[in-house]
């Protein structure tokens, strides 16, 4: 029938592969047709292997390398033993355990099925305390006075009186002689009469509230 193959059996009563044996059987030494197992990772015998028709993971018979798929290898067998990356030896796929195609970077599979009890976290476990996540209202206020300027820090310093020559008028008359030069004049000198007298201006201006450049 299509889908089925002919098992030969060598020594007339060699196991069939995905076959059992009824009671009633007398004559076991007949070659029996047989379904291949198509089970991925699962020894099975499916046919005689060839280059021309080679036999993927887990499968056989092979004899040669050629006669597996790809990079596959052929595990040559002295009964049932255990083939790399596969499942089953012995079982009722294995028929008198024949040599079998095998991959050496293929793990086995994993046949058994873990409690689901056991990969269920506690639901307390990954519940944290409310109270664990709530900030102190106070660490993050500021204290008001720690941001407030003291007022007399923007606070200019009085005018010097008497005459006296300060560090920016020093600055500012080095700025205007260096410009000067550029430009090929002399360099100007400090007047203190001149400076007395713009004092006793801006004295003037301050006591009797009025501004103007001309005294």
């Amino acid at each position: 029938e299509d889908g089925l193959v002919c098992f030969n059996r060598n020594n007339g009563y060699g196991d069939v592969p995905g076959c059992i044996w009824d009671s009633s059987l007398t004559d076991t030494s007949h070659d029996f047709c047989v379904k291949p197992n198509t089970e991925e990772g699962v020894i099975s015998w499916v046919r005689k292997c060839t280059e021309s028709n080679p036999c993927g993971r887990c499968q056989g018979d092979c004899n040669y390398n050629r006669d597996c798929e790809g990079d596959l290898k052929c595990l040559q067998r002295d009964g049932y033993e255990e083939v790399p990356g596969c499942i089953g030896a012995g079982g009722i796929h294995d028929a008198s355990g024949k040599d079998i195609c095998y991959s050496t970077s293929t793990p086995a599979p994993i046949i058994s099925t873990p409690a689901p009890t056991k990969s269920t976290p506690a639901p307390t476990a990954s519940t944290p305390a409310p109270t664990n996540s709530t900030p102190a209202p106070t660490a993050s206020t500021p204290a008001p006075t720690k941001s407030t300027p003291a007022p007399t820090a923007s606070t200019p310093a009085p005018v010097p009186q008497g005459g006296t020559i300060t560090v920016w008028m020093t600055d500012m008359l080095n700025r205007v002689n260096a410009e000067r030069a550029t430009a090929g004049t002399h360099d100007l000198c400090y007047n203190k009469k001149v400076i007395l007298a713009a004092e006793a201006h801006n004295e003037d201006m301050v006591n009797n509230n009025f501004f103007s450049h001309t005294g």
